[in-house]
């Protein structure tokens, strides 16, 4: 493969796991870095990072992940020619949220002007931040994408793997009445609207079949992939919060892979796009937010399974937690603790409708003390126990 077809690979990459890539010759030197409005690394965290690239190139077509001085995490993988040598780099991205403490401590540790804290503030704020469950993910399928050193002897192989990746990342229907189909869907997807759910359906009687008869609910699975992965683009863009956008990503992904009949991977489509259409629909009413109250929805959103108070959040954001609840109250309209409690139902809803977790198992997931106590917060904010909810609207069976 030539530097061009690299190039198409990485961008697919990007596409399908929301993050940068890059390209990286002999020299060593960038010559390729994607989305371009991203900010590019300082050039201090640049040149600290050289050490990475020798030693990835130490190990040719073996994909490594490094995590570097400035808690960021990235994946490098080798290619080596008797012609050409390039390092392939999936990411930066993190699996923690960095703040302004964070970011001035290492500053100081590492003797740097104070002027560039807030160029690495900035920084770190575009990436995107990771769950363990969610970076093994990729790394499973970047082995399978990228090329091997016998390359030769599979080309086929490759192609498929690549092709199975523009599958997951975007579906390109072939013919002018599916990209119609498909562009009525996306419009009606993006203003909230509940017609989406039917030119869905619409829209995927049009699709030419992408695998054989004889694995009809792989292929149902696959498509159901492409729809959570565009669905989740399509939100982020519209304004909602990544880091939610992610996590119900990441639900339905693994979720999908324990339905076993095409019924119940149909059914799961249901609830796809039911649940994404209320979030969308609620971004659509929802101001834009100020960079705090930004940074606090999505500190509450990654640590939702955790205790959480004001002052914990406020001392993570660095504000005082008068300030703090203050701001966040007027900007959202509610208070943060009605705000966390909210989150962690819809989460519960999901976790009752769609699968067989105990009400204790529940609760623990989603951070709360005790079974009871959850109940009483779930009926207080749904008007009926979680008991009568699922009893409504489990599409569970065993």
């Amino acid at each position: 493969m030539s530097n061009h077809e690299w190039i198409h690979l990485l961008k697919d990459c990007s596409l399908a796991f929301q993050m940068p890539v890059f390209m990286v010759n002999d020299q060593p030197k960038m010559i390729y870095h994607y989305p371009d409005h991203l900010m590019r690394p300082p050039q201090f965290v640049r040149d600290s990072n050289v050490q990475y690239v020798k030693e990835s190139k130490k190990h040719p077509f073996r994909l490594g992940m490094y995590s570097d001085e400035f808690m960021q995490s990235y994946f490098l993988y080798t290619i080596k020619r008797t012609d050409m040598e390039v390092v392939l780099g999936i990411g930066p991205f993190l699996s923690n949220q960095i703040g302004k403490k964070k970011v001035k401590a290492r500053v100081a540790g590492r003797g740097l002007a104070p002027d560039v804290e807030e160029t690495l503030l900035n920084y770190f704020d575009q990436l995107s931040v990771l769950s363990e469950s969610r970076i093994k993910a990729i790394e499973h399928l970047l082995v399978q994408i990228l090329p091997r050193p016998e390359l030769s002897s599979s080309f086929n192989e490759q192609a498929q793997m690549r092709r199975q990746l523009n599958d997951y990342s975007r579906t390109v229907p072939a013919y002018s009445e599916a990209v119609a189909a498909k562009e009525k869907f996306q419009q009606l997807f993006r203003s909230g609207s509940p017609e989406a759910v039917a030119a869905y359906a619409n829209y995927k009687k049009l699709l030419q079949p992408t695998h054989s008869d004889r694995d009809e609910i792989r292929s149902a699975k696959n498509q159901l992939i492409r729809l959570i992965t565009e669905l989740g683009n399509w939100s982020i863009e519209a304004g909602s919060q990544p880091d939610e956008i992610m996590s119900l990503n990441d639900f339905y992904l693994n979720y999908l892979e324990t339905r076993e009949t095409l019924g119940e991977v149909e059914e799961l489509e249901q609830n796809v796009l039911r649940s994404f259409l209320e979030r969308i629909g609620g971004t659509n009413e929802m101001l834009r937010s100020s960079p705090l109250v930004e940074r606090t929805k999505r500190y509450i959103f990654e640590n939702l399974g955790r205790h959480l108070t004001l002052k914990k959040i406020a001392d993570a954001m660095n504000v005082n937690p008068n300030y703090l609840s203050g701001i966040f109250a007027r900007e959202v309209g509610v208070a943060i603790t009605h705000f966390i409690n909210q989150q962690r139902i819809e989460e519960a809803k999901e976790l009752l409708s769609i699968t067989n977790y105990s009400l204790l198992e529940i609760s623990t997931l989603l951070g709360y003390n005790s079974q009871s106590y959850f109940t009483r917060v779930f009926k207080g904010v749904e008007g009926i126990g979680p008991k009568e909810f699922r009893k409504k609207y489990q599409t569970y069976e065993d």
